[in-house]
């Protein structure tokens, strides 16, 4: 009987324990959902890093500036069409 106690014991913590399978389980599934975050991050950055290497003085890209101050000042030419994108949806590259 204090076996079938003690190998209960065990085995329930195997599994439901802190360090059991479920949260092995659960932890795997976090690390995984991290990794992906890491990913798009890290797209990102390399994306936003470009735009920036296009700015800077000894390499400076003028179709960048260009888009970037008539971004930031509102500004369009007579013969453009502007196309506005709601601020959660848009695309850095």
């Amino acid at each position: 009987m204090m076996f079938a106690l003690i190998f209960f014991y065990f085995a329930f913590h195997a599994f439901h324990g802190e360090r059991g399978l479920l949260a092995y389980i659960r932890n795997s599934h976090q690390l995984s959902e991290a990794k992906e975050e890491l990913a798009r991050a890290t797209a990102e950055r390399e994306v936003l890093e470009k735009r920036v290497r296009g700015l800077r003085s000894g390499s400076l890209d003028l179709d960048l500036l260009d888009e970037r101050a008539r971004d930031m000042l509102g500004l369009v030419r007579p013969n453009e069409i502007l196309v506005v994108w709601p601020q959660d949806e848009k695309n850095y590259e």
